[in-house]
Parts: structure tokens; C-alpha cells; sequence
């Protein structure tokens, strides 16, 4: 039997320090954690419900509460008093006068009457919080064990690393870190580790300790090869990701090598989910809770640069859209969200999905927060102090405003007027409410000085309605998103890649729509790299979450195929970007015709093989020599700019 298996049938007071037990059956016997016990099961619940519950909102709702030196105070509900001795704190409340004191949900029990679950079920439901751990009582001994062995490999896996790092091996990633303003005792606090140079250091480190491989790959940190197991970090700095309650479920890795990859995550997997996670949520909960405000970043070396110098109210996004699970998250422990992005990203980065999310958490106040062109927190604080970047914040402006203005600017030489019917139109009908309708559109109104009325008949036009029908349709499957062909992902790498000065633009956009049959995904997708361009930006600077498109799998899994390929769309000495372009082009209209020809034989041969139409089999025979002909024909517009009319 494996170590950490026969651990847990000792029972559940067997310690493997730190991974904890997850069997709700175990959990009801003791709903409070121990000291220094990471929560688990019931224990689980009781603290994401103490980190979403706004006291002072739990509170005010029966007892009436007044701001007295900085505190909210009321008249104590448990005993009669005539002056307020009833004071609330952070994460607490406490009477001077009768001695009660509590968290929320010791005062649902005492003010309700309820049990500590009944307590925990009131919460969730008045506050929209998961509470699912509550039902799974019988869940069976078997996966509450697998689940705990899986959080066990996860924190050897970081202590591994930890151990590497610091290490004669490290020196190469000690040396980086130190460069990049973290000292000693930061690297420690922050759990740096380095992961192994070699294909498989990790899974011999973990097998050693007795990790079975089925656990290690389930969790991300190896991959099946035709040649066996293999990491799924190699040579790279390691950054531990923790859940709220302080357990490790995932890593970053900062290649230390020449990988195309700079940064690199784990897979999602049965404890980790990219949508649900924030870099930095349980080491910043309390300075956020403290300073009432959260600063969200692009990425977790954003946020531990920024924790280095002392603010610790960071978090960052995990290579994802920000998400409405993660605004939720934030709109239970402060009342405002900083965005703060680099000078050159943020008009992508805060798009208008965001702004549609931020719809759904109304308590929270979202501002962007603009760097200098060309600067990230890193270097903002290499040239400025902390009070500069205080300043920067301060000057903040609404999220809503910025990304609509953002639109409009980057709409450069394209029509405003097609930007705002075939954008921001469709974008203001998907409001909830009217009244959200009606604020987008005079704040639209506002910014691109077109009159509300014009604005507010395109957003309530209504379409015909469907043809009468004498029985309902049946129920169509959802329309899958079909990945663009070989070709046509070389051209999209190549515009990713490109310079705005390496290829002609000017209709590019044109030839794409006519001249493709694909997704208007993938369509869009291309519209948005020729927009960045036209704006002197290249494309594969911007982060994956920048592009407002990346909220469809689809389109990351393809953004991220992009830059792990990278070194396939280099521009060799004596090329030129467009020349390239210019023969995937070829290509493409070569297939095309192939496709064509294909399809006139095989109509030809219908008609041949039944005997009839005679004049349509010449015409058909005509048409099958005239695309020969054009397959034949030498490719003399390869020098013509992709925006010109040409035979292709």
C-alpha cells in the first residue's frame, strides 16, 4: 500500500502535514478546523460563507448601524441597552455591554434560533453562495480519499520544487529572480520553486515518496508520452496557485530556456478550474478586506512584483477573460476592482464582455487603472514609487467609459457608424434590464456623438417573425465551431505575428470575407488583428485574455497553438512577411479550385453515367478545362498585394 494511502486508513486523525481530509462524514464530527489544518468538507463551506457574507450588510438588515470612530456601531440585539455598545470588526462582532461576540454565522444561530447547519444552508441561500458540500453527506469514503491524496501530491509537488530551487541547480533561477527585485526571504514567502531540467525529475521525486502515477497525472504535472511519463514542467521557475483556503492546485512555470511558451499553466483538472481562480486570492483577501479595494493584474509575476513592494491587496487573472465567478468572488470582500493593465493592452484587455459581467456583481465598482505606454508594474515601479502608482489609481476611470472609448478608438480609419451597429449594438441588446439599456445607450450617445434616439431605435428594431409552421421545430443541436483549415490558421499565424509595417492592410479585410467560407468566430477573429494593426500595434504582444474572442474555448485553444508554434511563422533573412502571406494565399485558392474541379466531375459523371443533358455535360466539360487551366497557370500575381483585386 502507497504511503499516503496507508496514512488515511489509520484513520482521520493520521497527520500528513499540510493536505487535509475532504470525507463530509469525517467533517460532521468536527465542522470547526483545527488550528493550522487547512479546511476541508463542511469546513469548507463554513469559510467561503464567513469570506463572501458582508458582515455589515448580514447585520444592518436588523439592527440599525451608525459610523462611530471609524466602526460601525448599533444597539446590541441581544440585551436591551439605550446608547450603541454593539461594534463591528473585520471579520467579527462584539458587544461591550453583554460580552456576545461572533462571526456571521454565529449571529444567524443566536438572532434565528438555527443549528450551525441550518445556519450555513441560510447564509447560502440568502447570499447566492455554493453550499453543495452540505448535500454530498453521502459521498463515498473512496473519492473523499482520492481527493485528499490528490492535494497531498499537489503540496509535495510544491515542496519539491521549493527544495530545487534553492538547491546547487537554482542558482540560474535565483539569480533571475534577484534580478527581478524579489529577495531571499520573498522567494521563500512566496513558494518560488524551480522544476526539474530533465524529462521525468518530478515523477521520480513523487514515486519515491509513494505518489502513484495515476494520481500525479491526474493533477497536471506529468503527461503520457509514447515514451512513458513525462513532466509537465521541465526547467522552469515554479509559482504554487492556492485555492481560498490556502491549498496548493496548480502552478505556473517561467521557462528558463528558449521555449516559444514564456509562461505556462496547468491543465484544468478536478481541483483546479482557470474560470474560478484567482493568482493571489488567499494571500490578498486580507489586505483587500483592510484596504476595501482589490487591484487585478495580467498575470501572477504582475502580482507578486506589486507584493514585493509592499502592496498586497493583488490579484491576477489565470491566463482567461475575467470572469463573472471571479467578480463575484471580489464583490464579496471589497467594494472596489482596479484593472491595471499595460498602456498598450488595456483597450483589449478591458473589453466589453467585462463590462457585461460587471453588470452582475452592481456593489462593485470597477475602474481601469492605465500604465504608461510600453511599461508593466515591473518596470512602472523600477522608474517610480509606490505614491506614483497610488496617483495613477486614483486618476482611474470607469471601466464602462474606458472600454467604449477604447472601441471607438481603435476603430481608426474603419466606419464608427459599422463599428457601433455591427458591435456595440448587438452588445447594448444583451443588457438585462431596460434600465441598463437605456444607460448604455446614453452613455454610447455620450462618447461617439451620435444621438441617443438614433441609437436606441437600432437597439429595439425587431426582426420579422419566423413563418408560421404547423408543428413546433425540433430542437436544434448547438452549432459547433469548426476550426479554420491548415491554410487558413498559417494565414492568421502569420497576422498574429506580423508588424504592422510587414504586410499591406488595405483590404485585406475584404479579401478575407469574400474570398474565405469560414466562421464569423474566425472572421471576427481576423477583423480584430487587422484593427490592431491599423493602430501600430503587433497582435502576439497583446496577453491571449486581451482579445475579447478569447472567451470562446475554441479561439484560445487556437491562440495558444499560435504561440506554442511560433518559431513555424519566423521570417527568414531574404523573405518578407507579405511574400509569405502571398503563397499561403496561393495555396488556398489552389484548394480551392481542387475543390471545384473535384465537384464538377462528379457531377459530370452523373449525368454521363444516366445518359442525359447532353449540353449541360458539354458545360460542365467547358468549365472542368477551365479550371485546369487556371491550376496550370504560373502564380505571376504573387508579388500583387493581398488587398488588390487579382485573379485570386
Amino acid at each position: 500500500m502507497s504511503k499516503p494511502y496507508a496514512d488515511l486508513a489509520n484513520g482521520w486523525q493520521a497527520s500528513f502535514d499540510p493536505m487535509p481530509y475532504i470525507c463530509v462524514e469525517m467533517t460532521l464530527k468536527r465542522p470547526y478546523a483545527e488550528a493550522g489544518r487547512p479546511l476541508v468538507g463542511i469546513d469548507v463551506v463554513k469559510q467561503r460563507i464567513l469570506d463572501r457574507v458582508p458582515l455589515g450588510d448580514l447585520i444592518g438588515k436588523s439592527v440599525e448601524l451608525t459610523l462611530r470612530s471609524g466602526r460601525q456601531t448599533g444597539l446590541c440585539p441581544f440585551h436591551d441597552e439605550k446608547s450603541p455598545s454593539f461594534t463591528l470588526y473585520d471579520t467579527h462582532y462584539h458587544c461591550f455591554g453583554c460580552q456576545a461576540h461572533g462571526d456571521a454565522i454565529d449571529f444567524v444561530r443566536k438572532s434565528k434560533g438555527l443549528g450551525f447547519i441550518e445556519a450555513l444552508r441560510f447564509l447560502g441561500e440568502s447570499y447566492q453562495i455554493d453550499v453543495s458540500e452540505l448535500d454530498q453527506a453521502d459521498k463515498s469514503y473512496g473519492e473523499a480519499k482520492k481527493l485528499s491524496v490528490l492535494y497531498q501530491v499537489m503540496a509535495a509537488a510544491a515542496k519539491i520544487f521549493q527544495d530545487q530551487l534553492h538547491s546547487e541547480q537554482g542558482g540560474k533561477a535565483r539569480e533571475y529572480l534577484a534580478a527581478r527585485g524579489f529577495s531571499p526571504e520573498q522567494m521563500k514567502e512566496y513558494g518560488f520553486g524551480l522544476a526539474f531540467d530533465r524529462p521525468d525529475g518530478l515523477i521520480k521525486a513523487l514515486r519515491v515518496q509513494g505518489y502513484q502515477d495515476a494520481d500525479i497525472q491526474a493533477v497536471s504535472l506529468c503527461s503520457k508520452t509514447r515514451r512513458g511519463l513525462m513532466d509537465f514542467f521541465i526547467h522552469r521557475i515554479m509559482i504554487p496557485i492556492h485555492d481560498r483556503h490556502g491549498r496548493v492546485i496548480a502552478f505556473g512555470g517561467r521557462t528558463l530556456g528558449d521555449d516559444p511558451a514564456k509562461y505556462k499553466n496547468s491543465r484544468e483538472h478536478v481541483l483546479f478550474h482557470k474560470g474560478r481562480t484567482l493568482f493571489g486570492i488567499h494571500q490578498a483577501s486580507a489586505a483587500i478586506r483592510k484596504n476595501r479595494r482589490a487591484l487585478l493584474v495580467e498575470g501572477y509575476m504582475d502580482a507578486l512584483v506589486l507584493w514585493s513592494h509592499g502592496i498586497q491587496e493583488v490579484v491576477a487573472c489565470m491566463g482567461t477573460a475575467l470572469g463573472s465567478e471571479q467578480l463575484k468572488i471580489l464583490e464579496q470582500m471589497t467594494p472596489k476592482l482596479y484593472l491595471l493593465f499595460d498602456g498598450d493592452q488595456a483597450g483589449r484587455t478591458a473589453n466589453l464582455r467585462t463590462v457585461q459581467q460587471g453588470f452582475e456583481v452592481p456593489k462593485l465598482e470597477i475602474k481601469v487603472g492605465l500604465l504608461p505606454d510600453k511599461e508593466d508594474p515591473d518596470s512602472f515601479l523600477r522608474h517610480n514609487d509606490v505614491n506614483a502608482l497610488e496617483d495613477l489609481l486614483s486618476n482611474g476611470k470607469d471601466l464602462l467609459n474606458h472600454a467604449i472609448e477604447q472601441k471607438l478608438r481603435s476603430a481608426h480609419g474603419l466606419d464608427i457608424p459599422h463599428l457601433i451597429e455591427k458591435e456595440l449594438v448587438p452588445w447594448i441588446r444583451q443588457a438585462k434590464t431596460l434600465l441598463h439599456k437605456s444607460f448604455l445607450i446614453n452613455k454610447l450617445s455620450e462618447l461617439s456623438g451620435v444621438e441617443a434616439t438614433v441609437i436606441q431605435n437600432m437597439v429595439l428594431q425587431k426582426k420579422p417573425p419566423p413563418p408560421p409552421s404547423p408543428k413546433p421545430p425540433e430542437p436544434e443541436a448547438q452549432e459547433k465551431l469548426v476550426y479554420p483549415s491548415r491554410l487558413e490558421i498559417e494565414l492568421l499565424g502569420h497576422m498574429y505575428f506580423s508588424r504592422p509595417d510587414e504586410i499591406i492592410l488595405e483590404g485585406l479585410n475584404d479579401w478575407l470575407k469574400n474570398q474565405l467560407t469560414w466562421h464569423p468566430v474566425w472572421q471576427e477573429l481576423a477583423r480584430d488583428f487587422i484593427v490592431c494593426l491599423l493602430g501600430g500595434q503587433k497582435p502576439a504582444e497583446l496577453p491571449l485574455t486581451a482579445w475579447s474572442l478569447a472567451s470562446h474555448q475554441e479561439v484560445l485553444n487556437l491562440l495558444e497553438r499560435l504561440v506554442q508554434k511560433r518559431a513555424f511563422f519566423d521570417v527568414s533573412e531574404g523573405q518578407s512577411r507579405n511574400e509569405l502571406i502571398l503563397r499561403v494565399k496561393k495555396a488556398i485558392h489552389s484548394h480551392q479550385l481542387k475543390d471545384i474541379l473535384n465537384h464538377l466531375k462528379e457531377e459530370l459523371a452523373k449525368l454521363e453515367s444516366s445518359g442525359q443533358n447532353p449540353a449541360e455535360q458539354a458545360h460542365l466539360l467547358r468549365e472542368i478545362i477551365k479550371t485546369n487551366q487556371k491550376l496550370r497557370k504560373p502564380a505571376s500575381n504573387l508579388a500583387q498585394p493581398l488587398g488588390e483585386k487579382t485573379d485570386i
